[in-house]
């Protein structure tokens, strides 16, 4: 009789592991030690960024980008990276150092491996929220739509120039 109770005990316990562990890798979850994915989230939009300076072909463009990490979360064969980034593109004509674009905004970078295999940005105006409810889980969200940005590439443009010339 014993035997028996301890063996239903011991299945009991293993069935519900099992189902524990099959809803843990079905659903979205925190990863730690895993910041590289950040870096190589902006190496790739620098990559994309320098493509199309380069289709543009008018002047030798000077990328910066810096970002604010939120999380890095895992589900099944896919790792997700969110960020705020702030990117922006210059470039230098005499003595001036012109502003040719920029952005300050969320990105949901999905990888495979270490590759990306796509990003996401949420929609503009009414659909912003709901758009960044939709792309994360909700204690990210929380964190996104509460994000007040204070990012700044200023140092690195200064630098990259490195002269007296006047940044518009």
């Amino acid at each position: 009789m014993k035997k028996k109770t301890i063996l239903t005990i011991s299945l009991i316990m293993i069935i519900v592991g099992a189902i524990f562990l099959i809803i843990y890798a079905k659903s979205e979850h925190s990863v730690k030690g895993q910041d590289e994915l950040y870096d190589l989230a902006i190496e790739y939009l620098k990559n994309e960024t320098e493509i199309e300076n380069k289709r543009l072909g008018e002047h030798d463009y000077a990328n910066f980008f810096s970002y604010d990490g939120f999380a890095i979360t895992a589900k099944g064969n896919y790792r997700y990276a969110y960020m705020w980034i702030l990117s922006e593109t210059y470039y230098s004509e005499g003595d001036k150092i012109i502003s040719d674009h920029g952005s300050s905004m969320f990105y949901k970078f999905t990888f495979t491996g270490d590759e990306v295999f796509k990003y996401e940005i949420p929609k503009d105006g009414n659909e912003y929220a709901p758009s960044i409810e939709k792309m994360c889980p909700k204690r990210i969200s929380k964190k996104v739509l509460n994000y007040e940005p204070h990012l700044s590439n200023e140092d690195d443009i200064k630098e990259y120039f490195s002269s007296d010339k006047k940044v518009e």
